[in-house]
């Protein structure tokens, strides 16, 4: 009995972890997608494609990574990643901020620098950080102090140094230190360590100076 008992606690893990790695429903992400650019002041529309949008980092990335033995584009939606973030970050005008949010958060999480798809999704992220930094502070509030690193950890990663990055990470300070100081100190450590000097995830990991 017990070893079964373990058999069956392995296969839910294993399912677990399989389940991350699937991409969204491609046709479903697709027709929502065609239905919004017909009805963009539609709040069903808007509803369907926020909600047949990937809902993880694993699966968001799946669904958009390019993959170099797919030339044709019929494997994932590399081709309609730039466009279908577009939609994502401009076109969800009536989704409240609190359903958005926790979303946008939420794929983030986990997120790595790389080209395409992830920088798609760090350029959204940042865009929304402009005017919204507290509605995104808001959904982080609830998650563990891990998951909330990682997700600025995200924000923050760069290949190079960056004047801009820099100015970001001093405005963002000034404007939480007070409400969020436990957020503005996790700001300052993803920066320290993640601004400069990140490569693209897809190109394997640096060695040490």
């Amino acid at each position: 009995m017990k070893r079964l008992f373990f058999v069956i606690l392995f296969a839910i893990a294993t399912a677990n972890l399989y389940a991350q790695y699937f991409m969204a429903d491609t046709v479903k992400l697709n027709a929502t997608y065609r239905e919004l650019l017909k009805h963009p002041e539609s709040k069903e529309a808007q509803m369907a494609y926020f909600e047949a949008f990937p809902n993880t980092w694993m699966e968001y990335i799946v669904t958009y990574q390019f993959d170099p033995d797919d030339k044709e584009g019929r494997k994932n939606l590399y081709f309609a990643g730039h466009k279908h973030v577009y939609a994502f970050q401009y076109k969800l005008n009536l989704i409240s901020d609190s359903l958005y949010y926790k979303k946008l958060v939420n794929i983030a999480i986990g997120g790595r620098k790389d080209a395409d798809a992830a920088n798609y999704l760090q350029s959204c992220v940042k865009s929304h950080m402009i005017d919204h930094s507290e509605q995104i502070l808001n959904a982080l509030a609830p998650l563990c102090k891990r998951h909330r690193f990682e997700f600025w950890e995200f924000y923050f990663s760069n290949i190079v140094k960056s004047a801009d990055i820099e100015e970001e990470l001093n405005r963002l300070v000034e404007l939480h230190k007070n409400c969020h100081p436990e957020d503005v100190q996790m700001m300052k450590d993803a920066f320290k360590y993640f601004y400069n000097g990140v490569n693209f995830f897809s190109h394997g990991y640096l060695d040490a100076d």
